[in-house]
């Protein structure tokens, strides 16, 4: 039998913790401490090194699933389809979500950059997709995320395209739900609500500061909804 890898075995502890809690954050915690304790067990140095190793990756697939779910079961799935990046229309993909550059000092044979965004959503016409609605990079850590973001944000917002972050990072959730006086924001924090359209969390606390970008999860389809009218 083939060995699971760890990012899988995250994902599915993640989806059976959810089953008994109903609540994204509680199960992410959850997984977080089963991984220590499988670390523990296995007698590692580092108990957290599968987290450490896997957990970006669990997160992102898991972060695709609630998105691609949520739209799939919502009135715009006969309109709206939303698609891993990397299983996007190749035309799309090397068209509106990418654009040449020439490397510096170059003013021949340039180089074809692409967003590399996680998640795309795309009005259908005829069964056919006519416009890129949004698009969404999902991160466990900011880690300084919003940096590489910068160039594509502007580029793709040019465009019309709605660029939204997806996290569960901890001074994220903090900030955005506080219901006393904020903590102070972080460089990441601060930058990020100016950069992204939506920074979509994982957590079922309500949404207290700057509900206009912060939104928690399951507002997805509400925003898609928003944009798709105002268009």
């Amino acid at each position: 039998m083939p060995k699971v890898k760890v990012s899988q075995q995250l994902i599915d502890k993640f989806w059976e913790y959810h089953k008994t809690t109903m609540n994204y954050s509680a199960a992410w915690e959850l997984t977080h401490q089963w991984s220590l304790m499988e670390g523990a067990n296995k007698g590692l140095k580092n108990p957290g090194q599968g987290w450490n190793s896997a957990s970006g990756i669990a997160f992102e697939n898991i972060s695709k699933d609630i998105i691609i779910e949520q739209v799939r079961n919502s009135h715009l799935s006969a309109t709206v389809s939303v698609q891993l990046w990397i299983e996007a229309p190749e035309d799309i993909k090397t068209g509106i979500l990418s654009e040449l550059v020439w490397p510096k000092g170059q003013i021949s044979n340039p180089e074809r950059a692409e967003s590399n965004v996680d998640v795309v959503a795309m009005l259908n016409e005829g069964g056919k997709p006519v416009r890129v609605i949004s698009v969404y990079s999902c991160k466990s850590s900011t880690a300084e995320r919003y940096q590489q973001d910068f160039y594509w944000a502007e580029k793709l917002k040019g465009r019309g395209i709605h660029f939204c972050f997806v996290t569960i990072e901890d001074s994220f959730v903090k900030y955005a739900t506080s219901r006393t006086r904020p903590p102070l924001a972080t460089k990441s924090v601060t930058l990020s609500q100016a950069l992204y359209d939506r920074i979509y969390l994982l957590t079922e606390h309500t949404i207290v500061q700057n509900p206009s970008v912060f939104r928690s999860i399951d507002r997805v389809t509400n925003d898609l909804d928003l944009w798709i009218q105002a268009y």
